[in-house]
């Protein structure tokens, strides 16, 4: 069954997009101070569409004209408020005002802040031209509203309407908009609209009535308070619909006198006032017409010289009634009058005298007046003009695939008279599209096909393009996917193609949560001079197959040799030599490929994973089996590190499965140790061959982290950086205003919603997989916590030398101080037993023990974690093997987390239980070695039990750049990550968030993995919290990446959208439904019946905050009608639905 997206014009609007004010002009900027600087375009244009017809020649296309008074700002009385995640964050004080463009274009000028948090600016202009209204200025608003939401603020801006008509030149109009969420950057464009907080009405005289001359214009009931900006209401995404419903103050009420307006006696060209017309003068506030009580409605009523010959009243003064109703077809709806919508009334027919007066005339119907919307219409209504509907079956084409250039289908209908067309949206390229259809005609279904002419092999190709009927514009956009592309490619032997048109994973990771991370690129688009292999681990590994020549090119180390990439498929054949290759015993390896400019600097470059035992040589992809289902977290997750060739260690050593290493926000891998253990008397790195520059630290020091580290990065892919000099060093995510999104979010840990963030452009995980988000290593259990407190008195007892009593159960007592001659404090014995004393008998006061059960959660963010895990190499000391049962904590018998460190031994790390809160279990296979200082001997054990849910975390090293590219120190000393060695005691896993620790302090969230400490007598062998401020992974280091999948979940638990709702079956009633999409976008897939309208129909992540949909009925249907509607959260593998049903 064909389903159908509807979208319907009931009235149509003042058409503001923003004005310039007077002829005055603002130059320049305010001082700089350093902090970001945004420049905001305001632009009003002239004319608007409106309800009414008007002389074609005249005035074509129905446009509504406006005035220069209607337009005006003044330069003193404008604001520009920053909202953080909806809050007031801040209000630009040094704002600048200027005119470059004429008066229809305006921009403002000042500095913002950098926040954490989706920024939005919003303008507020002409408060102070209001009555009711105190004087305010930038600092008030934010003094007086600092950390208010947008809605609190608005509810205060409350202004009254003036005691006499609206004058402009008294009190210019309120206006209000919105940028929308920006990313900010050093400096900031944006665009606004702006949105007046009054409506306009106008009555005009059809130049074929001729028997009626406008005099006078009264409008009744105006509300005498308004809001200067729309606490609950916002536009709509149609931008030729924007407002539909009415916003006013619970403190409104009717005016008790009418608001009169007379027609002047010579011609007002400027306001088009004449004894036709009378445009352009009376402004309103907003008025809530439907369901209200006819006497408390709002009514116009018009006056004039009515001309009729031998009629009673012709010649004389006569009035009529205009009723805010639309009863074309015998139906009758009250509409409203809303805020930035324009009312012109046209009188095409006067038919009878009216009545005397207009009180009169207000209380009396005369079928005499006839108001139309067309001079050319034939049917006669009052008010807003007939409705009429433009309907598509979708707003979004999507391709499948970058290759998907099958032809796709866009039914479009529409009642209105003159049918549909096509317009090109300025700016959006067509070329690539062939649409076979421009125009359709009313009352039919319209076929049009959409056709890509060819593939894409570039970054993700959008365009858009209006569909249009009347004064509905209908956006539709057209999608093709970009290739599916990333920083890294796992491959095996054999030839294959590297894209080197799109930086890691195109658009879709630029601007994480509405954070730009590439300022001032705009996009993902890659257009280099030339390609070359950066280092490989062995030499021949990598070899490019020059696009000119079709030849291999040969690499010699220390030299770059470059070779032609296709520019027609924007790509790069090479070919993987394994030749022996290998890492810690197994077959594989790892290269960087790097693409350059014409000045021999890297640009961009991709990380090449040779793992032959992780590909399915018939699909290319993945092992399924090398993906563990870690169903605690529900998250999937590849079986090792990122670069890493074994899921476990190989041989008495883990370098196999340590994997390479990564400063947190970096795309780049940094090569990792040669060793598993401390055992090395060179640098412990293991050995690449390089073609481009070595491995160490940029400048030998810290570089500023500003926007010019990250770049800084890319072209010097080798070099570990760090910020702050080694007093105080920091990592990327210091970086102002975005550093804490480069891997996605900086909400991973929020009080609210974890944030899950999304894959960056600088992710540095292989397509189809991303940086974990902190909630994939974050564990819970629920743990029983006995309480004990005072109960009743049992008895006092003496007990002599050498007696006892066992009391069978927990008691509290307190003895007696024979010497004091009083009692000591109360205390707790758990097991019910006294003793007498050494020497002399005890007296003692036993009560009762009442026990009460509590529980807490213990998480491995907060508190350190072993409830899953099981450090190897695994001794206890005072072990005692006939009393071990692995797996379980056996209090009376052992500790199997107190025992102290070995030395030597071949690797070190954990086991981890990805299915349960069960410590993994080991053999009783034990291993030789050395505990302690002292170099004493002992029994250890290393080897899991098979067939356990488990995964392998080897400790992998980790690099400090304040101390160089190397394991070792001074003195042939292992180089310490917080209090141990890296590759022995102390190593991590990073995630995609900054996290804030315990010491308040913003940091990238890491999984520490916390072996024992040297001397420390058993100290560590758990996951260190995650938040804690004692031991961390610092931002400048550089560690361990296990990437997970980047899969949509079947639902998640923090999304939601209300089952079911009802409405009234009356044509226009309303109703409302919520949804929450945390972390992704969504859209209405299934839109139901024909007859129920959904507004809006997509949306964005709201981070929890949830989105209000608003359903209307376009047409009366009986009670008991339901319709089923199904929305699609973009991270989800099923539809959710909600069921409407008529009553």
């Amino acid at each position: 069954m064909k389903r159908w997206l509807s979208y319907i014009v009931m009235a149509v609007l003042c058409g503001f997009y923003c004005s310039s004010c007077s002829d005055e002009t603002f130059e320049g900027q305010g001082p700089d101070t350093g902090a970001p600087v945004v420049r905001l375009t305001i632009a009003l244009p002239g004319t608007s569409r409106a309800i009414g017809g008007y002389e074609e020649n005249a005035y074509p296309d129905n446009l509504d004209p406006e005035t220069e008074g209607q337009r005006s700002i003044d330069a003193n009385d404008i604001y520009v408020l920053q909202f953080v995640d909806d809050k007031l964050y801040h209000v630009i004080t040094d704002l600048a005002i200027s005119q470059p463009d004429g008066l229809q274009v305006r921009t403002l000028t000042g500095h913002i802040l950098f926040a954490p948090g989706r920024t939005e600016l919003v303008v507020l202009a002409n408060l102070n031209q209001q009555e009711g209204i105190a004087s305010i200025t930038a600092e008030d608003l934010l003094t007086s509203y600092n950390g208010q939401a947008q809605s609190e603020i608005y509810k205060d801006l409350i202004y009254s309407y003036p005691t006499a008509n609206w004058n402009l030149e008294n009190n210019k109009l309120p206006m209000w908009g919105t940028t929308g969420v920006i990313s900010i950057s050093s400096t900031t464009d944006a665009s606004c609209n702006l949105y007046r907080g009054v409506a306009k009405m106008g009555v005009q005289v059809d130049e074929d009535c001729t028997n009626f001359q406008l005099k006078e214009i009264y409008v009744y009931r105006v509300n005498d308070k308004g809001y200067c900006a729309a606490p609950t209401q916002k536009p709509s995404s149609d931008m030729q619909i924007q407002f539909s419903e009415t916003d006013i103050p619970e403190t409104a009420s009717p005016r008790t006198d009418p608001l009169k307006y007379v027609v002047p006696e010579s011609e007002d060209t400027d306001y088009i006032v004449t004894g036709k017309r009378f445009l352009n003068q009376i402004y309103l506030s907003e008025v809530k017409n439907a369901g209200t009580d006819p006497d408390k409605q709002l009514k116009v009523v018009v006056g004039g010289i009515y001309e009729g010959e031998g009629i009673e009243g012709a010649g004389k003064m006569n009035y009529y009634r205009i009723d805010m109703k639309d009863d074309k077809g015998g139906g009758v709806a009250d509409f409203d009058i809303i805020r930035n919508h324009s009312y012109v009334f046209n009188i095409t027919k006067v038919a009878n005298p009216g009545t005397p007066t207009p009180d009169e005339a207000l209380e009396n119907d005369v079928v005499a007046l006839t108001v139309t919307v067309d001079r050319w219409a034939d049917d006669y209504m009052r008010g807003v003009p007939d409705q009429y509907t433009l309907t598509t079956d979708k707003s979004v084409i999507i391709c499948k695939k970058f290759n998907d250039v099958s032809t796709k289908t866009l039914d479009i209908w529409t009642d209105y008279s003159d049918g549909w067309y096509i317009e090109p949206i300025a700016g959006q390229d067509l070329s690539w599209l062939t649409i076979d259809k421009e125009s359709g005609s009313a009352n039919s279904t319209t076929t049009v096909s959409v056709t890509p002419n060819f593939e894409n092999r570039g970054i993700t190709r959008t365009t858009r393009f209006y569909v249009v009927a009347g004064s509905i514009k209908k956006e539709i956009t057209v999608i093709m996917p970009q290739p599916p592309t990333a920083n890294c490619y796992i491959v095996d032997e054999g030839e294959h193609e590297l894209i080197v048109s799109i930086k890691g994973n195109g658009n879709d990771g630029i601007a994480p949560e509405g954070i730009d991370i590439v300022p001032g690129e705009g996009d993902a688009a890659l257009t280099p001079v030339k390609i070359g292999v950066i280092w490989e681990t062995e030499a021949g590994l990598i070899q490019l197959r020059d696009a000119g020549t079709g030849s291999y090119v040969s690499n010699t180390q220390g030299r770059m040799t470059y070779a032609d990439y296709d520019p027609n498929t924007n790509s790069i054949k090479y070919t993987v030599n394994l030749n022996g290759a290998s890492i810690g015993g197994v077959t594989g390896g790892n290269a960087l490929i790097g693409a350059f400019n014409d000045r021999n600097q890297v640009v961009w470059s991709w990380h090449i994973w040779v793992a032959p035992d992780m590909i399915d040589p018939n699909t290319q992809e993945v092992y399924e089996h090398m993906v563990e289902n870690w169903t605690l977290n529900d998250y999937d997750v590849l079986d090792r590190n990122l670069g890493a060739l074994s899921n476990k260690p190989v041989d008495n050593s883990s370098v196999a499965s340590m994997g390479l290493l990564y400063q947190w926000g970096r795309k780049d891998p940094f090569i990792g140790a040669g060793y598993s253990n401390d055992n090395f008397k060179d640098t412990g790195v293991l050995p690449v061959v390089h073609y481009y520059e070595g491995w160490g630290v940029q400048n030998g020091g810290s570089i500023r982290m500003d926007d010019n580290a990250i770049p800084t990065t890319i072209q010097h892919p080798t070099r570990l950086v760090y910020g702050g000099g080694n007093s105080s060093p920091t990592g990327l995510s210091s970086i102002p205003g975005y550093g804490g999104y480069l891997w996605g979010t900086n909400n991973g840990l929020s009080t609210t919603v974890k944030d899950l963030g999304s894959k960056t452009i600088y992710d540095p995980c292989p397509v189809g997989y991303r940086v974990p988000p902190v909630d994939a290593f974050v564990f819970s259990k629920k743990v029983e916590v006995k309480k004990y407190k005072r109960g009743e008195r049992i008895g006092e007892i003496t007990l002599k030398k050498e007696d006892s009593k066992d009391y069978g159960k927990p008691i509290y007592y307190r003895e007696w101080d024979s010497e004091d001659r009083e009692w000591n404090k109360y205390k707790f014995e758990e097991d019910g037993k006294l003793k007498g004393g050494k020497d002399s008998a005890k007296i003692y006061e036993v009560y009762e023990a009442v026990l009460s059960i509590d529980w807490k959660t213990l998480t491995s963010e907060k508190d350190n974690w072993r409830f899953n895990v099981m450090y190897v190499p695994h001794f206890v000391n005072n072990m005692n093997d006939t009393k071990i049962q692995w797996g379980d904590s056996n209090a009376d018998e052992i500790s199997i987390y107190d025992g102290s460190y070995v030395s030597n031994a071949g690797y070190y790390g954990f086991y981890l239980n990805y299915e349960s809160l069960n410590e993994p279990k080991l053999t009783a296979e034990k291993k030789q070695g050395f505990y302690g200082h002292e170099n004493k001997r002992a029994n250890y054990y290393y080897n899991p039990v098979a067939g356990q849910p488990i995964t392998w975390l080897p400790l992998t090293g980790a690099y400090d750049p304040t101390k160089g590219f190397t394991f070792k120190g001074q003195n042939n000393s292992t180089i310490s990550i917080e209090q141990g060695s890296s590759i022995t005691v102390n190593s991590f896993l990073w995630t995609n968030s900054s996290i804030l620790s315990e010491d308040n302090k913003w940091i990238p969230g890491a999984m520490f993995l916390h072996g024992a400490e040297i001397g420390g007598g058993g100290n560590g062998r758990h996951i260190h919290g995650l938040t804690q401020s004692n031991i961390r992974a610092e931002s400048h280091y550089a560690g361990a990446v296990r990437c997970v999948r980047d899969r949509a979940k079947t639902k998640w638990d923090i999304n939601s959208l209300t089952p079911t709702a009802s409405i009234s079956r009356a044509k226009g009633s309303t109703t409302t439904i919520s949804i929450v999409s945390v972390n992704a976008t969504w859209e209405l897939v299934n839109p139901g019946a024909p007859w129920l309208q959904v507004t809006p129909d997509s949306g964005n992540a709201d981070k929890g905050r949830g989105t209000t949909i608003t359903l209307k009925m376009l047409k009366e249907m009986p009670s008991g009608t339901s319709t089923t509607l199904a929305f699609r959260i973009a991270n989800e593998t099923e539809d959710r639905e909600v069921t409407v049903t008529v009553n």
